[in-house]
């Protein structure tokens, strides 16, 4: 049984990878929490989300692979030869995918989100109640 892996130990499996294949649920609802990890990591995708999915309608904006959709189990069930053109295009011509709109993870990164915690935590110690009260 695979192990699960440490975050930092993930990324850089992620960033060695020749392609990825990143697949969701059948369910509609369903968001994928490593999505932005995979666009973060330059490497070309294969995804196969349904079409309601927000996960499907990231990777699609973001570009860098190819994002595959379906509507219903029934259209899940028939995408043979969708899957099987797609990871041909996938293993034999990455380059052609480009690499992902960075602006689409932008907000995710590291640098962006210690950016913003700094700025939460210059307004509260700047706030009226901490300097009067001495609160943090």
């Amino acid at each position: 049984m695979p192990q699960r892996l440490p975050y930092l130990q993930a990324i850089a499996s992620l960033r060695q990878a020749d392609g990825l294949l990143l697949l969701g649920s059948d369910e509609p609802h369903y968001t994928a929490s490593k999505i932005y990890s995979a666009l973060m990591s330059e490497r070309p995708y294969l995804s196969i989300y349904s079409s309601e999915s927000s996960a499907h309608a990231i990777l699609k904006q973001a570009g860098g692979g190819i994002a595959l959709s379906f509507d219903n189990r029934y259209q899940l069930e028939n995408m043979d030869s969708l899957v099987s053109n797609a990871l041909y295009d996938l293993a034999t011509k990455p380059e052609a995918l480009g690499r992902a709109n960075s602006l689409t993870y932008a907000t995710y990164k590291a640098a962006r989100i210690a950016e913003r915690f700094a700025e939460i935590f210059e307004r509260v110690t700047l706030s009226p109640r901490a300097l009067v009260c001495g609160d943090v």
